[in-house]
């Protein structure tokens, strides 16, 4: 990992003077609140079930790829083998 001190003022700076970089530090900060609030969303959800139905509602309707079934049980906090006998339920149905 590489870091980088910045100070305050050049950062301030560079926001008054510079429209198109103040404008990408609002989208990603908009972003970040955007998943926060997701993953506070998700996590509020007791079951495993709620846990993915909220995950699929706000990725677009479907299940999750196989390929990414890993991931996504680290995302809605529970762990792989749960998350696919869940999935299982669902294509079973």
């Amino acid at each position: 990992t590489r870091t980088r001190s910045v100070s305050k003022n050049a950062v301030r700076a560079r926001l008054l003077e510079q429209p198109e970089f103040a404008a990408a530090w609002h989208d990603r900060f908009v972003h970040i609140f955007h998943d926060t609030a997701l993953r506070a969303e998700i996590f509020s959800r007791k079951t495993v079930a709620e846990r993915l139905d909220a995950w699929i509602a706000a990725n677009g309707g479907k299940l999750p790829a196989k390929g990414t079934w890993k991931t996504v049980a680290a995302e809605i906090g529970t762990r792989p083998e749960t998350l696919y006998r869940e999935i299982a339920k669902r294509r079973d149905k």
